[in-house]
């Protein structure tokens, strides 16, 4: 891909996020809900910024591996970076290099790519860190404190109608929810010595460490978050969502369990595509073990290879972010939510992207540096009923 086609399309993604910040500000601005004329844009306007994105990401990488090949390895390992280091991860820790003792400097200051595309790389890292980024929701970046996301409630009725008769007026149903993005950041020290010597690349404390962390703890509260500041709305406490409880006292999980949470959506009109399934590990590990009989074959594929990472042609993942502490019935607090979803229905708003900012000043008397990571997000679901939480699942 050329350096140029890249550039339009990152362009085209900004004019784009522009556009729906117009639109929402209209409505705010008024104090009314979107018009249907409103709303049909940002939907069409969100489906352009949704296919971009992976083009955008797959262009970023393709880039990155052409400037990569463009040093030699002598030249990569004496800047402390192996030759499998991507073009943005060198420049990262160039630009870490570059910042002075008794300096505190934000890295997107520093470094010689765009604050945009530095996010992006980021962001781009965090998704993959993350399981509930990873499983494909909708993400909007917006620049303002908080967001009105519009939301159909209820579809239009049509009716069968006699020849010149006049058809009955109906309109679909309208809701807003509002997405207020919470701060979520982390703080790690590294010794002088590690930034001024460090092989592998400094971008690994960076990548395996910072946004390794943030994406655990992002899951976390996109799961759990009471909503209650500073923590953002989970999807466990998204009120009218549907629910399906597992047995009155839990119980193990059993495909039939997501056989029927995979029907509550299937009835609200949502195609298995745009489904996904989020478990414990724990619970992972019961399905992998399910069999025939006692001494039957395993139900959910060949022990011998990978297990297909899908129930009924749904695609689960799992993450130890879910609490294990939940009590169903008289089963003590030893349960365990899943949930299964809608993914064109569950979006992630963040306010700007992920930040870091590295301080080499404070830690002066140990010879230290600092370095800072933040991001702020929320999640909404704009309609709750394709959401579906399971309670009760024991190990």
């Amino acid at each position: 891909m050329r350096r140029d086609d890249f550039q339009n399309m990152v362009e085209q993604r900004r004019h784009a996020y522009g556009d729906l910040k117009a639109i929402e500000q209209r409505a705010r601005e008024e104090d009314r809900r979107f018009t249907p004329t409103e709303l049909k844009s940002w939907e069409d306007t969100l489906r352009t910024v949704e296919a971009l994105n992976p083009k955008i990401e797959a262009g970023r990488a393709e880039l990155a591996v052409a400037t990569a090949g463009a040093g030699s390895g002598a030249e990569l390992r004496s800047a402390g970076l192996a030759e499998t280091t991507t073009a943005s991860d060198r420049q990262i820790a160039e630009g870490i290099r570059s910042i002075n003792k008794g300096e505190s400097r934000a890295l997107s200051t520093a470094v010689s790519i765009s604050p945009g595309e530095l996010s992006s790389t980021f962001f781009d890292r965090l998704r993959a860190a993350s399981v509930v980024l990873s499983t494909g929701i909708r993400t909007l970046t917006i620049e303002s404190d908080s967001v009105t996301y519009p939301a159909l409630t209820g579809d239009a009725a049509p009716a069968w109608t006699a020849e010149a008769a006049t058809i009955p007026p109906s309109d679909p149903a309208f809701n807003s929810v509002v997405a207020t993005p919470r701060k979520l950041a982390a703080l790690t020290q590294v010794s002088n010595e590690v930034l001024d010597d460090s092989d592998p690349a400094l971008a690994r404390v960076l990548n395996d460490h910072l946004i390794k962390v943030l994406g655990l703890r992002l899951d976390a509260g996109l799961i759990e978050g009471s909503g209650t500041p500073p923590e953002p709305t989970g999807l466990k406490n998204v009120t009218a969502k549907q629910s399906l409880v597992a047995g009155a006292n839990g119980l193990a999980p059993t495909f039939d369990v997501f056989a029927d949470a995979i029907a509550l959506l299937e009835a609200v009109n949502v195609s298995r595509e745009r489904m996904r399934i989020v478990v414990h590990p724990r619970n992972l590990a019961t399905l992998r073990k399910a069999k025939a009989s006692t001494a039957g074959t395993y139900l959910w594929g060949d022990p011998a290879n990978a297990e297909p990472a899908t129930v009924f042609g749904v695609p689960v993942v799992s993450t130890p972010q879910l609490a294990v502490t939940e009590t169903q019935g008289t089963s003590g607090a030893v349960t365990n939510s899943a949930y299964v979803y809608d993914v064109e229905n569950v979006v992630y708003v963040q306010r700007a992207g992920i930040e870091v900012e590295i301080d080499r000043s404070r830690l002066f008397n140990s010879d230290q540096s600092e370095f800072r990571a933040k991001l702020r997000g929320d999640l909404i679901v704009p309609n709750p009923t394709g959401l579906v939480r399971v309670t009760g699942l024991l190990a």
